[in-house]
């Protein structure tokens, strides 16, 4: 820990001599390192050699492939933050994403997993995030090219210069982020399988909508009381 502040002290003054208003990120730690190599860090003088909290805020272990578990991630990650007095730096997410030897076989459920990614860390506030990887050629990491990456761009459209409320559980398992002109929702108990297609739930949505629009961009108009919800967030708006 005392030679990697170092480094990064050695690395600040290098950095800023050149640009005193260039931002230095933390070191890229995860959730399950705090205890072990954060926290030390900081300890040992490392918050003087950063101006960025950067964390890779993925999930530990199985829980990488439950895009849902980002909320019990965050929360450890602020918590720590407080406790060592760096909450108020900004805080940025430089790596999530599914991984090689991580089973999501199905194209649409790559497509909700990348969306719900993205929903989620809006949702908090979160100023950057990071998706790993955009061209990877390994199946299913790289988004380019895929449904994915078609599902990063639509989600993408419904956030940018738009605010968004944190992603809460409204009911059971069903999820709702309200943005300033709509709302997105998924139902986290459904799922999707190249052989049987994606499971879906009946949602009550709120009676100022009128459009559902799916994560490949199409829109259509909404009926009855009731939309289908599955795995795959949809954007419900009023025109």
């Amino acid at each position: 820990d005392a030679q990697l502040v170092r480094m990064g002290k050695d690395a600040s003054a290098i950095i800023h001599s050149i640009d005193p208003d260039a931002q230095v990120l933390s070191p890229s730690y995860h959730v399950w390192t705090l205890s072990n190599f954060f926290d030390p860090y900081i300890a040992a003088g490392g918050a003087a050699t950063f101006q960025i909290v950067n964390f890779h805020m993925r999930g530990n272990g199985p829980d990488n492939v439950t895009p849902e578990s980002f909320l019990g991630t965050y929360a450890s990650i602020e918590a720590d933050l407080v406790k060592n007095k760096l909450n108020t730096m900004p805080l940025w997410d430089s790596e999530h994403g599914i991984k090689a030897d991580e089973s999501l076989p199905d194209l649409d459920e790559q497509a909700g997993y990348v969306a719900k990614e993205v929903a989620l860390r809006a949702g908090v506030g979160l100023q950057r995030q990071y998706v790993y990887a955009w061209d990877d050629a390994t199946s299913p990491v790289g988004l380019q090219g895929n449904e994915a990456g078609t599902a990063w761009d639509t989600i993408a459209g419904w956030l940018i210069g738009h605010s968004i409320s944190p992603c809460t559980v409204t009911s059971g398992t069903v999820y709702t982020c309200n943005v300033d002109d709509g709302q997105i929702v998924w139902d986290s108990a459904q799922s999707c399988s190249t052989s049987s297609g994606c499971t879906t739930s009946n949602y009550t949505y709120p009676s100022q909508y009128t459009f559902q629009t799916n994560l490949y961009g199409t829109k259509t108009a909404l009926s009855g009381k009731t939309v289908p919800i599955g795995y795959k967030p949809i954007f419900l708006t009023s025109k």
